[in-house]
């Protein structure tokens, strides 16, 4: 392989300075795309299509069970894909299918421990399922992460009433909408806490 590069770069040497530069160009061309090529060919695929591509599909479906399949193939091509796996959980839990949405985001977390989505969306799921304590935990996770998430402020509050504790809810509510004064669900919640005081 080097030999043919150095056959281009002596073949253009005759020609002078000029024409060294210019086989040393052409030599660089032919192993850039030498090394395309072989990139190419070790990058696995399903179906023609590789782990970033099936999450394009995915992350662009509107059908939750196709996004699943497709999040499944990309998963496949690259397990350790924390935001396929993310995702995925999204899918699963917006199917009501909590339980595995829950560990689709525990694997996520596994990958990058730092996703405060993932961990909302832990936190969701586990709401979902009537573990209000729980989600709390990883409401608090993902706030420790990026604290003006005014959403995850908001289903901390959601969580927080349904255990009853209507004051601490107050303060999420408070703390959402300061964040986002028009997150008109927020001011719901608040009012629905209020009236439970």
């Amino acid at each position: 392989m080097f030999e043919f590069i150095g056959a281009i770069i002596n073949f253009f040497a005759q020609f002078g300075w000029l024409g060294f530069v210019g086989g040393i160009f052409l030599g660089y061309l032919v192993l850039t795309l030498i090394y395309e090529f072989l990139k190419e060919l070790r990058t696995p695929k399903i179906n023609g299509k590789t782990a970033d591509e099936w999450f394009d599909l995915a992350y662009n479906e509107t059908d939750l069970n196709k996004q699943i399949e497709y999040y499944d193939n990309c998963l496949k091509l690259n397990p350790n894909y924390a935001d396929a796996w993310n995702n995925k959980g999204v899918a699963l839990d917006d199917l009501g299918k909590h339980s595995e949405a829950i560990e689709c985001y525990d694997r996520a977390l596994e990958i990058d421990p730092n996703l405060d989505y993932a961990w909302f969306g832990k936190g969701d799921a586990l709401g979902n399922l009537g573990e209000y304590s729980e989600a709390i935990k990883c409401f608090d996770r993902a706030l420790e992460i990026d604290p003006n998430d005014a959403v995850v402020w908001y289903n901390k509050g959601i969580a927080l009433g349904n255990l009853g504790k209507h004051s601490e809810a107050i303060e999420c509510y408070d703390k959402a909408l300061g964040i986002n004064p028009n997150l008109d669900y927020a001011w719901f919640g608040k009012g629905d806490a209020l009236g439970n005081l």
